[in-house]
């Protein structure tokens, strides 16, 4: 605007992009420059000449930029444009002029009651900042403030740092059964590898990382991908004891996340910790013996939980419990965001007696005051009350003020917004759109997803991520809990639907989320399906927590009755479950499981399955004799008595040394009833030697000579 002026400077003109950019030195040796790459940078100079091609005095923005500055900047949209190196046309915005900025409304802007833990959060930082990792749990009720405490104390890091990289993370209710997906949302972000890549796009993208950084480990890639939510053509072929084979998983994380933060100070907020899967909390704790000297804050928001506090004290996490705010800072806060004069005492008492505590409450209250136009601005830039104190209600819960707000929606809104809630915490357009009930045109959502943000229910996606999330998991319950029953099964069936068709190649990515989906629609088939391809998935990656809490849910669908014609063995699931138990050195209900299957189970070869794995349980505890009889009644489920005379022993071993010698041994096709009967002698008799050494039996050499009889 200046420019204009001056009769020497004919035009100005700007292109400005938002996004992420590579940073650094760049040449060779003898000259280098430093300097920043990246897509973005490219479209920034293709919207600078576009600008340049229209007026003499303009700037053209991207649409991520126009959304980020729309606060302060009117824009004028422009039709799409073709641009040079882009296969789609760009959504661009013409910069028109700043906003006439009014006085603000006051929402909650700053702390109240809570400079000690800022401080403390602070100074936690600054240690850690010092080359040391430093990990913090910040616990208490929903809505007591921890995302706020946070993101405050974030806010004036970014500040003073603003090129300090902070990620943050969330755990989903429906996403607690899917291995390490706390840590692929995070991981993804720090290195692009987004879910909006095609499992091709992802493959590519990370095998150049991998030939860049560590070209030794490449053979790990459809593995990584695998545990990250893509499918990979390639067939995984490490041979490697799965618990070994999920440490050098980590092993990989670790030096992908110390690559990408190249060493220096860096924040990773976990939020919802209390719905964390089982492998994200192994790996968390793999960072703490692991990455002792590496300068990352960790910062976990959980509600309290007592599985969790006992990972906090197990690993020496330090926890910053939250409570209720005292009356005094609850009235400081009411007065703060109602922002009126001399207001009656009585009015203020009721809201905050409503509160116990909850700064989230308040915050709702007068948020909803301000909405229902109970509380109006005056020109003195104060509010006022626009109804008698007498006659003003005062909600009893937050879920009755979001209702309330619910309730402002239009009809076709909030079918919508129910609709919208059944899909989860986040959603994206695309996903809503192909659930919605017809007759609702693409324009009438847009203007929904616009109303919901007006309305604080939701924050919607960007251009570059368009996912959109609810405010908070409060928000998308209370709204979810107001669709009926029968509703609920009809819209999840249609979810479950709407993801088997688009991942029908690869259901294995998503099929935590089809467990979940079934459940809700109540289809317990699908449920049973689901749920035992899911608990096959994480005992595979050794997330055997997981793989517990799937075998069950399997195994609660076929308990319902609607499980039909199923050519899956249920003794074999709860085999499975029984080792599940025992992996997780669980051994009363692994116990109690395996004495379930015996006692039902008809199958000689299932019975000497069972019987070997029961005495692998007792074995585990050191009980070796339990052991060893649970061994030898397996083998006489598979055609073997052992010998209970010394001289039963002794002409055994006579005769298995004359077979060898002189016998022949014979090529069994595999497949057949035969081989699989062969097959489980051997592996009874590798494990009764095992046993047997432990426990200098004489009946060692026996075993042993009746092994390589086979």
């Amino acid at each position: 605007q200046d420019s204009k002026h001056l009769h020497f400077i004919t035009s100005v003109n700007a292109g400005v992009a938002s996004g992420t950019v590579y940073a650094g030195e760049f040449g060779a040796s003898m000259r280098k420059d430093f300097t920043v790459v990246g897509n973005i940078i490219n479209l920034a100079a293709r919207l600078m000449m576009k600008a340049a091609d229209r007026e003499p005095f303009s700037f053209i923005a991207d649409n991520r930029t126009a959304q980020k500055a729309d606060e302060k900047c009117i824009f004028e949209k422009l039709p799409p444009i073709e641009l040079k190196g882009f296969s789609t046309p760009q959504t661009v915005y013409k910069f028109d002029s700043k906003r006439q900025l009014l006085p603000k409304e006051r929402e909650q802007n700053e702390l109240f009651g809570r400079e000690r833990e800022k401080d403390f959060i602070l100074k936690a930082y600054e240690e850690c900042s010092k080359g040391k990792l430093y990990a913090l749990a910040i616990v208490g009720d929903g809505g007591i403030g921890k995302s706020f405490l946070v993101e405050t104390c974030t806010a004036y890091l970014e500040k003073k740092q603003p090129y300090l990289p902070m990620i943050y993370s969330y755990c989903y209710q429906y996403e607690q059964s899917t291995p390490f997906f706390l840590w692929r949302n995070l991981i993804g972000q720090l290195i692009s590898l987004t879910e909006f890549l095609s499992d091709d796009e992802a493959y590519n993208h990370l095998h150049s990382l991998f030939e860049e950084y560590f070209p030794e480990e490449l053979e790990w890639l459809p593995y990584v991908l695998g545990m990250m939510g893509f499918s990979c053509s390639k067939a995984d072929e490490i041979k490697m004891v799965p618990s070994l084979k999920l440490k050098h998983f980590f092993k990989l994380m670790y030096k992908l996340l110390s690559v990408f933060t190249a060493g220096a100070p860096a924040i990773f907020v976990l939020e919802d910790l209390h719905w964390c899967d089982a492998v994200s909390l192994e790996f968390f704790e793999y960072l703490l013996k692991e990455a002792k000297d590496f300068p990352l804050f960790l910062i976990a928001l959980s509600r309290p939980d007592s599985k969790l506090n006992s990972f906090y004290k197990d690993n020496n996490i330090f926890v910053l419990e939250l409570l209720p705010l005292d009356r005094n800072t609850v009235t400081e806060l009411l007065l703060s965001l109602l922002n009126i004069d001399n207001p009656a005492e009585d009015f203020i008492n009721r809201i905050v007696s409503s509160a116990s505590g909850n700064p989230c409450f308040i915050e709702h209250v007068a948020r909803n005051l301000k909405e229902n136009r109970t509380l109006v601005p005056c020109e003195t830039g104060k509010n006022k009350l626009a109804k008698s104190v007498e006659t003003i209600e005062i909600p009893s819960s937050i879920q009755t003020i979001i209702l309330s707000r619910f309730n402002t929606l239009s009809f076709e809104e909030q079918v919508i917004c129910k609709t919208a809630s059944v899909l989860g915490t986040g959603f994206l357009p695309a996903a809503l759109r192909e659930i919605i009930p017809e007759g609702i045109s693409d324009e009438t959502l847009d203007k929904a997803l616009v109303a919901f943000e007006e309305n604080k229910i939701i924050v919607r996606g960007t251009e570059e991520n368009p996912v959109c999330i609810f405010k908070d998991s409060t928000v998308r319950n209370t709204v979810y809990d107001t669709i009926l029953e029968a509703t609920k099964k009809e819209l999840n069936s249609a979810v479950l639907e709407s993801l088997e068709k688009h991942y029908e190649h690869n259901i294995s990515a998503v099929v935590e989320r089809l467990v979940y989906h079934a459940q809700e629609a109540k289809d317990y088939a699908k449920v049973f399906i689901y749920a035992f391809e899911a608990a096959e998935k994480a005992y595979k990656r050794f997330a055997i927590t997981d793989s517990i809490a799937h075998y069950n849910v399997c195994l609660d669908a076929y308990r319902s009755g609607e499980v039909k014609d199923t050519e899956i063995n249920i003794n074999k699931i709860y085999l499975k479950l029984a080792n599940a138990y025992r992996k997780n050195s669980d051994y009363e209900l692994a116990i109690k499981t395996f004495n379930m299957v015996l006692s039902s189970e008809k199958s000689p070869l299932l019975l000497a399955k069972t019987w070997h794995d029961l005495g692998k349980c007792y074995m585990e505890q050191g009980k070796f004799s339990t052991a060893i009889e649970n061994f030898e009644n397996a083998l006489s489920y598979v055609g073997y008595h052992v010998p209970e005379k010394k001289i039963g022993i002794i002409w055994s071993n006579f005769k298995s040394s004359l077979m060898l010698l002189f016998g022949k041994k014979r090529t069994l096709k595999p497949g057949t009833e035969k081989f699989r009967k062969t097959e489980t002698r051997v592996k009874l008799f590798s494990t009764l030697t095992k046993a047997y050494v432990l426990t200098a039996n004489e009946k060692l050499f026996w075993s042993g000579m009746e092994k390589l009889m086979f």
